[in-house]
């Protein structure tokens, strides 16, 4: 629960303003460490990602495992394959698009 710092009304954590007078929430210091840990997470997908494609320059083309994940980065991937065929940039993603 956090109170509107203009009416006083207590509101639901959920709630990013306040039903009464329409006041923004103010956050505290422990909404600021959530963020610290949001780069965490993202440096850490970035990792995974790394490490996904790192796995099909390593596997031979013929193996069962390297046709698994060149498929699970096509369908995972369709939007960022998708722009970089239109802008014409395919050829820069080192042949993983074809």
């Amino acid at each position: 629960m956090w109170t509107c710092p203009k009416c006083g009304e207590k509101i639901e954590n959920q709630l990013n303003s306040c039903a009464k007078c329409e006041a923004r929430a103010v956050w505290n210091e422990k909404s600021r460490q959530r963020w610290r840990f949001w780069w965490a997470a993202f440096g850490l997908g970035n990792l995974v990602e790394l490490g996904i494609v790192a796995l099909l320059v390593v596997l031979p083309r013929e193996s069962w495992l390297f046709v698994k994940v060149f498929n699970f980065l096509q369908y995972s991937h369709y939007p960022c394959l998708w722009l970089l065929s239109i802008t014409g940039l395919e050829s820069m993603a080192g042949g993983i698009t074809r």
